[in-house]
C-alpha cells in the first residue's frame, strides 16, 4: 500500500508512464475507484470530517488524439466543496488532497494505486506507438 503522494507519482511513472496513455475511459475508472474506496472509508468512520464525496464533476481537457491534456477531480464534505481529491496537471504534476490531512488523503492512495496497478500495462507503449503511426 503507498502511504504518500511521492509514491503514487512514482507508481504512476512506472506503470502509466504518461498522459498520453490515459484516456477519459481511464478517468471514469478512477472515479469509479475512488468511490468505492471513500465508500469504505466512511462506513469505517476512518474519515476525519463526518464524510467524504467525490464530487460529480470533472474538469477534463483533451487531445484530439484522445489522452488527457489535464484532468481535475474534486471531493465535498458538509463544510467544504471542490477542494483538490486528485489533479493531472498541465506541467505533469499530479496532485493529492491538498487540503486534506493523511487519514483523509488514503483512501485517494489507494485507488489511484489500484488504478495504475490494474488498468494499465507493458502493452501501453505498443498502443501509443500504433496510434501514432497506424503500424
Amino acid at each position: 500500500m503507498i502511504t504518500t503522494t511521492e509514491n503514487a507519482r512514482e507508481l504512476f511513472k512506472q506503470k502509466v508512464k504518461t498522459y498520453k496513455n490515459v484516456t477519459e475511459g481511464d478517468i471514469l475508472a478512477l472515479v469509479m475507484i475512488i468511490n468505492k474506496e471513500l465508500k469504505k472509508h466512511n462506513k469505517e468512520g476512518k474519515a476525519t470530517v463526518c464524510s467524504l464525496s467525490l464530487s460529480k464533476k470533472i474538469n477534463m481537457k483533451k487531445k484530439s488524439n484522445g489522452s488527457i491534456e489535464n484532468c481535475y477531480l474534486r471531493v465535498n464534505s458538509h463544510y467544504f466543496t471542490a477542494r483538490e481529491a486528485i489533479s493531472f496537471n498541465n506541467n505533469g504534476f499530479i496532485g493529492f488532497c491538498d487540503e486534506l490531512d493523511q487519514s483523509n488523503t488514503q483512501p485517494f492512495l489507494n485507488a489511484f494505486e489500484e488504478w495504475c496497478c490494474n488498468n494499465f500495462d507493458d502493452d501501453d507503449e505498443m498502443e501509443d506507438e500504433y496510434m501514432r503511426t497506424g503500424y
